[in-house]
């Protein structure tokens, strides 16, 4: 079976969503994210996501930053744009 890089963007940011909302992120967050994919807006909702975990500040496991990490560099989004807003979130 074929699938193309959106599909697998879509895959991969929904099972992130999935965790993250585990770990705390809001209904509405949540919601936004969403619709970011919906649209095919897939660096916007990697970075709401972020920002949703940063600004409320939730904490995450060491193997979720490696899974947001390899969905960024998967994406090629710079390590810069979100290592140094999730690192001290990360539980040991």
């Amino acid at each position: 079976m074929y699938f193309s890089k959106d599909n697998k963007l879509i895959q991969l940011i929904e099972n992130l969503l999935s965790k993250a909302v585990k770990y705390g992120v809001s209904d509405e967050g949540e919601l936004i994210i969403k619709e970011y994919i919906e649209h095919n807006e897939f660096g916007l909702a990697f970075q709401h996501l972020i920002y949703e975990l940063n600004e409320n500040n939730i904490n995450i496991s060491h193997g979720y930053y490696i899974e947001l990490k390899n969905v960024a560099d998967f994406m090629k989004i710079d390590k810069n744009d979100y290592r140094r807003q999730l690192e001290e979130s990360i539980l040991e």
